[in-house]
């Protein structure tokens, strides 16, 4: 089973995103986080097979996040930055 972090600000969107990604892809499994500062915690735990980053948020944007990931040891191939 593959695991996704989805981290947007939008709680419709990510709501949106989510339920597809269920309905079509059964074996994956989304996590989502709408507060890009508790998703730091989750980058750093870490285990994610994929990494889906809003680039613009109020409180951090998608590029620092990014930074974060890889320098905790996510393989930056398996990030994707939406805008």
């Amino acid at each position: 089973m593959g695991k996704i972090l989805l981290i947007d600000d939008d709680p419709v969107f990510t709501r949106f995103l989510g339920e597809y990604i269920g309905e079509n892809y059964p074996l994956l499994q989304v996590e989502i986080r709408n507060n890009p500062m508790t998703a730091l915690h989750s980058i750093k735990v870490g285990g994610y097979d994929l990494i889906l980053i809003d680039l613009e948020m109020p409180t951090m944007d998608g590029l620092k996040l990014l930074r974060f990931a890889v320098d905790t040891g996510m393989d930056k191939n398996r990030i994707v930055i939406l805008s």
